[in-house]
């Protein structure tokens, strides 16, 4: 499988486009919720890949696979990609296939005490 973006950002239907949530102190995730399609039929999951340079995070879609996603929200940890740093100076981008680079918003969330 390609690790190159093979989906632009704006050929996707998103309820909630994606961004970087920021839980606690060094809990980051990349957030997003597909859309479904104008028929009502769940769109198809997207196989998201990420990259680093020196000095930016990338995410991108690299293909569609034949898996519906029933319009629920993905988290996927940044720890997990090794990019948790980049988050922390708002330096995480989605990655277009024309080269095109879209920054992330991070969106902080607070937990709730009782």
């Amino acid at each position: 499988m390609s690790s190159r973006p093979g989906v632009a950002l704006q050929d996707v239907l998103f309820e909630e486009g994606p961004h970087i949530v920021q839980r606690g102190e060094e809990d980051y995730y990349l957030r997003y919720r597909l859309a479904t399609g104008p028929d009502e039929r769940p769109a198809l999951r997207m196989v998201v890949g990420a990259r680093k340079t020196k000095d930016k995070a990338f995410y991108f879609f690299i293909a569609p696979i034949s898996q519906p996603e029933r319009g629920n929200t993905i988290e996927r940890p940044l720890a997990s990609d090794g990019v948790t740093e980049f988050a922390q100076h708002s330096a995480v981008y989605w990655l277009n296939p024309d080269g095109s680079e879209i920054p992330l918003e991070v969106r902080r969330e607070f937990e709730h005490t009782e």
